[in-house]
């Protein structure tokens, strides 16, 4: 009786709270909705954050409300199990009373049986009067366990109203449960969606960059073939000049062979004239008034051969002096040529190694794509090649 009694208050005491929970997600959607449509044309962005914000406030909100199912239904079970087990336990009292009787009245049946199958005596008699008293007493025992009974049912239905109690916040709970998984759910996914545009962007962007990187890599090879054209015709006219310098050497070289030989037959040739005056001088003093033929005639042939080669000698003095001036200043227009191709050559080889550095500093990319990283490796090999 008195758990009956403790059970009754206390069902009375814990009213289900699901109108208080729909109030509040009902507030809570309002001031949403107020929240939301008190900005007239909001930015995305702040929109956003209050929606967030909302749901945060909202999630917190179920959290603390999942805390206290959480604490009314460890309350209710406790409650449940105690009712159960006092349940179980009168429901045993009273089966075990119940077979108590039935054996007593079976037994007190037997008797009277026996006793009705003899003789009757004064002392049946007797006995018959006993066992009508002891099936009254049986009688009264019986109408007393059904007025226990009778009492026990408004405890039961009291039971049945708590386990009811208890489902329904059980499913009030689970239905909580299952909205805080699925917001749960829906915040992971706007997480994951975040940072799949988070990474959507990067990548965009890194792809922007490398297409950048591209075009001026692009930009850099077109630079590079125009340079290695310029290259080329540099050197083939640096071949060219240095093929012409070459040329110009033989012939400075087969002029002062020329002239060396020149100098030596003109020395030798003026050595044969002074020899040759001489001999002039020593026959006109030994020959005085004897003129020969013979003497005449070679004089005369030594002369002229003398002549001959006196003007050979001046007419290559003649062209020595002209063209020698002329062959020198081209000779120095080429060498100048020569150096301002060679330092052309230099400045290119340089520019070519910046190129190369620069090249390898994009291979060494790590965003950098395989085909692009390939590309860039022939472009530094064929530039290595080039310096």
């Amino acid at each position: 009786m008195e758990q009956q009694q403790d059970a009754a208050p206390s069902s009375s005491a814990s009213p289900p709270r699901t109108p208080r929970k729909r109030r509040l997600s009902a507030d809570a959607s309002s001031d949403k909705k107020r929240r939301v449509s008190s900005s007239p044309s909001p930015p995305r962005d702040a929109t956003l954050r209050i929606v967030t914000q909302t749901l945060r406030d909202e999630n917190r909100q179920l959290q603390q409300e999942r805390e206290a199912l959480e604490q009314d239904k460890r309350a209710l079970g406790e409650r449940l199990a105690r009712s159960q087990r006092s349940l179980r336990d009168l429901e045993e009292d009273v089966a075990r009373v119940y077979r108590q009787k039935q054996q007593e009245l079976e037994a007190q049946r037997r008797a009277f049986e026996q006793k009705l199958q003899a003789r009757p005596t004064p002392a049946e008699t007797q006995a018959s009067k006993e066992t009508s008293s002891a099936a009254l007493h049986s009688q009264q025992t019986t109408q007393e366990m059904d007025r226990e009974i009778e009492k026990l049912k408004p405890r039961k239905g009291e039971l049945k109203i708590l386990y009811a109690k208890f489902s329904s916040a059980m499913d009030s709970v689970s239905e909580k449960t299952m909205r805080l998984e699925e917001l749960a759910r829906n915040k992971e996914l706007e997480q994951e969606l975040q940072k799949l545009r988070s990474s959507a962007r990067g990548i965009e962007s890194q792809n922007k960059k490398l297409e950048n990187q591209v075009a001026e890599l692009q930009q850099q090879v077109a630079d590079l073939s125009a340079v290695q054209r310029r290259d080329k015709s540099v050197n083939e006219e640096l071949l060219k000049v240095q093929k012409q310098c070459a040329e110009l050497r033989e012939l400075e070289s087969q002029q002062k062979e020329l002239a060396s030989k020149m100098q030596s037959e003109l020395a030798a040739l003026k050595a044969q004239n002074e020899a040759l005056k001489e001999q002039q001088v020593k026959r006109e003093h030994q020959s005085v008034g004897q003129p020969s033929i013979e003497g005449d005639k070679s004089s005369r042939d030594s002369s002229s051969s003398y002549a001959v080669q006196v003007a050979e000698k001046e007419a290559l003095q003649m062209f020595v002096q002209r063209y020698s001036s002329a062959t020198e200043a081209e000779c120095n227009k080429l060498l100048e040529k020569v150096s301002e191709l060679q330092s052309a050559k230099t400045l290119i080889q340089e520019q070519t190694k910046e190129t190369c550095t620069v090249l390898r500093m994009c291979t060494q990319v790590d965003s950098c794509d395989e085909s692009i990283r390939a590309s860039l490796l022939d472009v530094m090999a064929t530039l290595e090649s080039l310096t």
